[in-house]
């Protein structure tokens, strides 16, 4: 995992502003991410992953931590069957164009919300009626210490929120 130094993270923010990170990688794969994130444990440093940048505002001073921008397949979304396996990085539109493709209904509401899997999941996006905690059956979710895969109720799924703490990472759904 190759980890930068004094990233702009204004390259990442819809509105392009913002100081640099401490510390950036991009994983493209769960040991990629599974590593990083013991990176920044060990240098007990704070995690914060960007998504598309669409509800993201940077200081100026930039953030003294890790950024993770999830890529490769922590960024991509396929249909199997009934299900969409999606990556945390994969854009909310990627997928809602992959779910209708193969006939899979539900995510309509996602057409309304710019950002990726991963924040809507964190944040239990939603529009229209309905959200992620709505048709998410379960999430692997990735922090210092490994991963788990989690179910909406284990989540903690309300309206705009879940119980997801810092330095908590949403790898897959």
């Amino acid at each position: 995992m190759r980890i930068e130094e004094g990233v702009l993270l204004s390259r990442f923010t819809t509105v392009g502003i913002g100081g640099p990170a401490r510390a950036f990688a991009r994983p493209e794969s769960l040991a990629g991410l599974e590593e990083a994130l013991a990176w920044a444990s060990d240098r007990d440093l704070p995690v914060a992953t960007v998504g598309l940048g669409s509800n993201l505002l940077v200081a100026d001073d930039g953030f003294d931590g890790l950024v993770l921008k999830l890529a490769g397949e922590l960024a991509t979304a396929e249909a199997y069957g009934e299900l969409l396996v999606a990556g945390g990085g994969a854009a909310n539109a990627v997928c809602l164009h992959r779910a209708r493709a193969a006939g899979l209904g539900k995510f309509e509401f996602a057409c309304a919300i710019p950002g990726t899997v991963g924040g809507g999941v964190w944040m239990n996006a939603g529009a229209y009626g309905s959200d992620w905690a709505a048709i998410l059956e379960r999430a692997l979710v990735v922090d210092g210490e490994g991963s788990r895969w989690l179910d909406a109720a284990q989540l903690g799924l309300t309206y705009r929120h879940s119980d997801l703490r810092h330095g908590e990472v949403v790898a897959r759904v």
